[in-house]
């Protein structure tokens, strides 16, 4: 199983193109909120794409779901990363509100700026706290180098 190389996307490599586009935003009539966006970044040998699909349930959960797709224009290699998490609503909560209080040195956010940022959330999360990972897939494909040309 191949992983995404994420040292490669950490290089400073000229950004030829970066966009992001959220493609549907909800409020869930006033029961919390649901956004689809999509990140792209091109580089002059590789390209990432992130789709992430936030949902937070109030009272209920919060689920992500994350596909990232990394191609490798030199090699024609392309890799896919799935990753779904969630958990219930409390848990989460209260996991993040003290993680966010903790990096901010004793500075106390309000509870509903965490939880409405999938930026902070996902930041959150992404050290293990708060949801759980359910299911986690990678799939390697590969190009014609004249494809790319």
């Amino acid at each position: 199983m191949e992983i995404i190389p994420i040292e490669l996307l950490k290089r400073p490599d000229p950004i030829l193109f970066f966009e992001e586009v959220v493609l549907f935003e909800s409020e869930l009539d006033d029961n919390g909120i649901s956004i689809l966006s999509c990140k792209l970044r091109v580089m002059p040998d590789r390209m990432l794409l992130l789709c992430r699909q936030f949902m937070r349930l109030d009272d209920v959960l919060i689920r992500v779901r994350d596909t990232r797709i990394y191609v490798d224009f030199n090699r024609g290699k392309i890799i896919r990363d799935y990753t779904e998490r969630e958990d219930g609503f409390d848990k989460v909560k209260k996991v993040q509100l003290l993680s966010y209080i903790f990096m901010l040195f004793n500075i106390i956010p309000s509870i509903s700026a965490v939880i409405n940022q999938p930026s902070i959330s996902i930041q959150l999360l992404s050290v293990g706290w708060g949801l759980e990972e359910c299911s986690h897939s990678h799939l390697r494909l590969s190009l014609p180098l004249k494809a790319l040309v």
